[in-house]
């Protein structure tokens, strides 16, 4: 998510605001101001970025394929500013990331989805995958109510996805939602 605007630590003990000394974090949330501003982000790693360290040791071992990434991803933005100068602010972002990534040991059966077998025959062609991704939206909305006295309203929507797949090209499905593609 969006760093917050300040962050205030302490390291002593005894406070009148905590029973017992250990360190304390306060984190104080954007909230937006005067001044329209947004940024984004975005990384990502696929295919091209994994490499093969199986040595032939590991290969006597019965371990033939290494970890693989299909597809990772961060992207993210947010925006804030006035909505009535120094009165009225609001701040939101948007955030979606996720992995997918073969599975070591669980192959597909030759025989799925075919009615006429009943049983189960190992396909290595077939390699499991898992799939897992987070849409986060949020947003905020601060009003200075007097000099010294502020009221925010703030509200978070997030969906998760996890699952795994045996077939290229399909990826992470929840209860009312469609596929989405690796």
């Amino acid at each position: 998510l969006t760093p917050p605007d300040h962050i205030n630590t302490k390291l002593s003990g005894g406070l009148g605001e905590a029973e017992n000394g250990e360190p304390r974090i306060n984190l104080v949330p954007q909230s937006g101001g005067n001044t329209y501003r947004g940024q984004g982000f975005y990384s990502g790693a696929g295919k091209w970025s994994a490499s093969n360290n199986i040595t032939p040791a590991l290969q006597a071992a019965n371990i033939t394929l290494p970890p693989a990434i299909i597809k990772l991803w961060d992207v993210s933005g947010s925006a804030s500013g006035p909505v009535l100068r120094d009165r009225l602010w609001f701040f939101g972002n948007v955030r979606q990331y996720g992995n997918y990534q073969t599975v070591e040991g669980v192959v597909g059966n030759r025989f799925a989805g075919d009615v006429s077998h009943w049983d189960y025959e190992a396909d290595p062609s077939i390699q499991a995958r898992a799939a897992n991704s987070r849409d986060i939206l949020s947003g905020r909305l601060t009003a200075q109510i007097t000099n010294r006295n502020r009221v925010t309203v703030f509200h978070e929507y997030q969906h998760r996805c996890s699952g795994s797949t045996l077939k290229e090209g399909s990826g992470c499905r929840s209860p009312g939602q469609g596929w989405t593609g690796l």
